[in-house]
């Protein structure tokens, strides 16, 4: 969308990162003829029955840094056992065009928090056993991973005549 930036913000009030990444979608795809890909994405700790979730980004309060987001988690966590710190990243995206949703995706990577960070995941501090043909999740975003997942419902979608 040219001149994005100067759009006015979406509001993102939904109870669900599906809620968000609809919003977004569909509130961005008023500005152009296009289709528009919108994401929402975060942290679901088990121990804190789901949170951070929707509020991954501001976990930590308003203007909170990675960092900070880090520190409130492993405080949270300090009495909870390695092996029940059992956590994913979750990421929805919506596809939006002429005001309606078209499609929506939900990619999770599952994981256990640990106590100090080994590869970067946005926000988060997790870890994961990979096979040989699995790619650690912290080196591409979580919306490439679910796009990649699903390209090929895209592509689908792409070809049909109602698009």
């Amino acid at each position: 969308i040219p001149r994005v930036s100067r759009l006015p913000v979406c509001a993102e009030d939904g109870m669900t990162f599906a809620d968000n990444a609809r919003q977004k979608a569909i509130h961005y795809c008023r500005f152009t003829d296009g289709s528009v890909l919108a994401d929402d994405s975060g942290l679901e700790v088990d121990a804190l029955r789901g949170a951070p979730g929707i509020k991954s980004r501001r976990f930590a309060g308003p203007g909170a840094t990675d960092a900070d987001n880090n520190v409130k988690l492993l405080a949270l966590l300090s009495a909870v056992p390695a092996a029940k710190r059992t956590a994913r990243f979750v990421c929805v995206l919506a596809l939006a065009r002429r005001g309606e949703l078209v499609a929506q995706f939900r990619g999770v990577a599952e994981g256990l928090i640990l106590s100090k960070p080994r590869w970067a995941i946005s926000h988060t501090l997790c870890s994961k056993k990979f096979t040989k043909r699995q790619q650690p999740f912290g080196r591409q975003s979580s919306a490439g991973l679910t796009l990649k997942r699903e390209s090929s419902n895209l592509a689908a979608w792409k070809a049909s005549p109602k698009s």
